[in-house]
């Protein structure tokens, strides 16, 4: 999981940095991480453009982030105290307008603190995302509620999850 972490990040920086416009980032599961740590990145200086000006990002719109911090949630359908599975992000540059669409039911990115499914998360780093998906989803595919955002409507709302993320972006960018 780390190596494809790392080749993700560093090809969506060059291609952050070789757009002439401002960008956006899209994400759904490990591309939580991605995004996340591009992110992390771009807070603290590590990523830039090319001229060492800042990346010019303006949202992030992630489904099933396993990095989702308490709190952020769209609609607030996760408890509070609940994050994703990987952990909790760190600090984003403050202009980026985030978006978390987290299922309450799905594991890998609604934990409550104490889960003793925490300690699992450790010891699938080293695996292959396959093995990582299997235990992460604990149900057969394709009906484990990591599954379900594009086909599965959102509470609250009377579109999938997905269709809900898009018709904010139309809205808004």
């Amino acid at each position: 999981m780390d190596f494809a972490l790392r080749r993700g990040v560093a090809a969506a920086v060059k291609a952050l940095q070789d757009s002439p416009n401002t960008c956006g980032l899209l994400s759904y599961s490990l591309g939580g991480i991605v995004a996340s740590l591009i992110l992390e990145g771009a807070r603290a200086g590590v990523y830039t453009n090319i001229d060492d000006s800042p990346l010019d990002i303006a949202f992030a719109v992630n489904i099933a982030n396993p990095l989702r911090q308490a709190g952020e949630s769209v609609g607030n359908l996760c408890p509070a105290k609940s994050f994703g599975l990987h952990g909790q992000r760190g600090h984003w540059p403050v202009a980026v307008d985030v978006r978390e669409y987290a299922n309450p039911h799905d594991i890998i990115t609604c934990t409550p603190a104490d889960s003793p499914l925490r300690v699992l998360d450790p010891a699938l780093s080293p695996f292959a995302l396959l093995e990582g998906a299997r235990i992460g989803t604990l149900a057969p595919q394709p009906d484990s509620q990591h599954m379900l955002y594009a086909s599965h409507t959102m509470p609250g709302a009377d579109v999938p999850w997905t269709t809900h993320a898009a018709d904010y972006l139309n809205t808004n960018y």
